[in-house]
């Protein structure tokens, strides 16, 4: 059960963040500088994760939701699940949906340091993440009653979002060649 948003943030960076920093290691980079991007993709799909699963995770014994995001909006470990709850809880998440909003948009920049091909593949994955962060904002207190994910002509759509995107990035883009990683990023 974290604290606050600075240990959800580590949390994120362990689970998810190091494999978002492990594919840039596969896919190559060209700067890396782009290491944090990558890792700040990751971040957001956890906290994404962590937005739709609110109810399974309690279901499981497990919280994720900060201590005091939760107590901001009169909520705690030992309420925030109840349903007469779920307006304020609902409320939580968007918040905690806005913090992921953030870190894809940080995600978005750091593919123009990967290859064009992995560049749209990563685009593709980050507009279809989103998404269901979404659809769960949209659904409000009924986002637990069903699991939200996207249907496929929800992810057509994303596919054509993330390809709108890349065909824009093109014009921003170097030649493109792996460039050596010689450090190890830690989250700041």
């Amino acid at each position: 059960r974290p604290a606050d948003m600075a240990a959800l943030r580590l949390y994120c960076y362990r689970v998810a963040g190091v494999v978002g920093l492990m594919m840039a290691h596969v896919m190559g980079i060209s700067d890396e500088r782009a290491l944090k991007n990558a890792c700040d993709l990751g971040i957001a799909m956890q906290l994404t994760n962590i937005a739709r699963d609110v109810m399974a995770d309690f279901e499981m014994g497990r919280c994720y939701l900060p201590a005091d995001l939760l107590q901001k909006h009169g909520l705690n470990f030992d309420t925030y699940h109840l349903p007469e709850k779920r307006m304020t809880l609902a409320a939580a998440v968007r918040e905690l949906l806005a913090e992921a909003d953030e870190h894809y948009k940080s995600g978005e920049l750091g593919t123009l340091y990967l290859s064009p091909q992995s560049a749209l593949v990563i685009l593709i994955a980050r507009f279809t993440y989103a998404r269901i962060g979404r659809k769960v904002i949209k659904a409000g207190a009924q986002a637990w009653d069903r699991r939200q994910y996207t249907s496929k002509f929800e992810k057509l759509i994303c596919f054509t979002k993330a390809a709108f995107c890349w065909l824009g990035q093109m014009a921003r883009r170097r030649s493109w060649s792996p460039a050596p990683i010689r450090q190890v990023w830690r989250l700041q």
